[in-house]
């Protein structure tokens, strides 16, 4: 097998890289009455299962690893916080989430590209150090980088919206579209764009 034919199956392995941090996203989260903590606390456990995992098999991680001080962080305000600290949660906790998950992409390009960490699980250590491997992987850690800053984005505008003035039709399609519609749209983009280049890379190696 090709260094391009075992890139195109690494995209499971990066799913699971996104899990806990999905999985914060959908849950109903409420500061104050434990479903909050409850989703933090499943987050953070979903983080260390899947870090030791990877590390069982010789391969470090990066959004499992990172997810782990980001949720204890939230769950730790969420015990501890005033009831202003709770209110500050319950509107901006998705949008934190998303800009710390940006953070971490952004932090890997200076050193891994955070999905050659994750390419690394099928692919034998001779391959490790390819150049071709390198380049592919910062181009994709660049896609979903600029794609999860804008689904970020697009949720705290959500947000700002949602604590103006009373919202009327209009303000309420925009904060849909803004946090429902950006981010889908973002996550698709990064998936083809993921698709595409991987199967390029295949051909290109073959």
């Amino acid at each position: 097998m090709t260094l391009g034919e075992e890139l195109i199956v690494r995209m499971p392995g990066l799913a699971v890289g996104f899990a806990p941090w999905a999985l914060f996203l959908v849950m109903p989260r409420v500061p104050g009455d434990g479903a909050f903590v409850y989703a933090g606390a499943l987050a953070t456990v979903v983080a260390v299962a899947l870090t030791l995992w990877a590390r069982s098999r010789l391969c470090a991680t990066t959004l499992e690893a990172a997810a782990i001080p980001t949720f204890a962080a939230l769950i730790l305000l969420a015990l501890f916080g005033t009831p202003s600290v709770h209110d500050w949660l319950r509107v901006y906790a998705p949008a934190v989430t998303l800009w710390a998950l940006t953070a971490v992409m952004a932090t890997s390009l200076a050193t891994v590209p955070f999905t050659e960490r994750y390419a690394r699980r099928s692919l034998p250590e001779s391959y490790w150090q390819s150049p071709h491997l390198h380049t592919v992987n910062r181009r994709l850690s660049l896609v979903w980088f600029g794609c999860t800053a804008l689904a970020a984005a697009g949720v705290t505008a959500a947000t700002a919206v949602t604590r103006g003035p009373a919202a009327g039709e209009t303000e309420q399609y925009l904060t849909l579209s803004l946090y429902w519609v950006v981010p889908a749209v973002s996550v698709l983009i990064a998936c083809r764009y993921t698709e595409h280049a991987t199967n390029r890379a295949g051909r290109s190696s073959a």
